[in-house]
């Protein structure tokens, strides 16, 4: 099962790109399956590789939520976000982070991008969610329809454009 397939993924060798795709998706998995700390080892395998592996990164900084570690989940969303400013799941994963640290005024900014970059983010329309009840100050919006309605006319736009494109 999976246990066998994240040891063969840790002892494999080969190409370095055909091991870093293998080893982060392993580690997604095991992440996905709660294996928290073979998750966080399959992560470092790819990190010693490649230190600013964005999507190792995420995956370590899962892992290390789960695991309660929460500035060092921080510290590795914080360089993902930083590496690849247009991934949804970097600001995720640090709005995550930034939850188990108590700073909401950050998860409630993270997980704001992060859902301007994908709209179908439901961990992060969650933590906005959670950030807005513990944010004072903090203006309630109907995210969920905002998201929709820009994902509706970009849907709407493109069937227009496709239209148009027959003719």
């Amino acid at each position: 099962g999976l246990a066998a397939f994240a040891s063969a993924a840790e002892s494999l060798s080969g190409p370095p790109e055909l091991l870093k795709e293998v080893r982060n998706g392993a580690a997604a998995l095991s992440n996905r399956a709660g294996r928290w700390e073979e998750g966080r080892r399959l992560a470092d395998r790819v990190l010693a590789a490649d230190p600013e592996d964005h999507d190792a990164l995420v995956q370590r900084s899962n892992a290390n939520y789960h695991l309660r570690n929460y500035e060092l989940a921080f510290g590795d969303a914080d360089r993902a976000a930083k590496s690849a400013p247009d991934s949804g799941s970097a600001y995720t994963a640090r709005a995550l982070a930034a939850s188990g640290l108590g700073d909401f005024q950050q998860t409630l900014e993270d997980a704001r991008r992060a859902l301007a970059l994908d709209a179908g983010d439901q961990t992060a329309f969650s933590l906005l969610k959670l950030a807005e009840g513990r944010v004072p100050a903090a203006p309630r919006t109907d995210a969920a329809a905002a998201v929709r309605r820009e994902y509706h006319e970009m849907v709407s736009q493109l069937g227009a454009a496709e239209a148009r494109s027959r003719r």
